[in-house]
């Protein structure tokens, strides 16, 4: 299963130098965790590593297999930034009133 976003911003696609808008609700945002059972997941990392895997959807998907998108949770973000950190700690500030 793989936790899934519905984008609210307006997003573009670039090409050649230029870009052009495209429909937002054709496209998702993808959270962690994912889940897979161990088997496929140690089989799908036998694979080379190329340029379009970039997590383990990708990865299990290339190797042929279908992935199962489940709502996500947008309490749920990825810290990677400490603007990341700080809403973060606005979530946990949140849930101790």
């Amino acid at each position: 299963m793989v936790p899934v976003l519905g984008i609210k911003e307006s997003i573009r696609q670039i090409e050649n130098g230029s870009s052009h808008a495209v429909n937002r609700n054709e496209f998702k945002l993808i959270q962690t965790p994912q889940c897979f059972h161990a088997s496929v997941l140690k089989e799908a990392y036998q694979q080379a590593f190329h340029e379009r895997i970039t997590d383990d959807a990708s990865l299990v998907e290339e190797k042929g297999l279908a992935i199962h998108l489940v709502e996500g949770n947008e309490e749920n973000i990825k810290i990677t930034t400490p603007n990341d950190l700080r809403i973060a700690e606005l979530f946990i500030q949140d849930k101790s009133i």
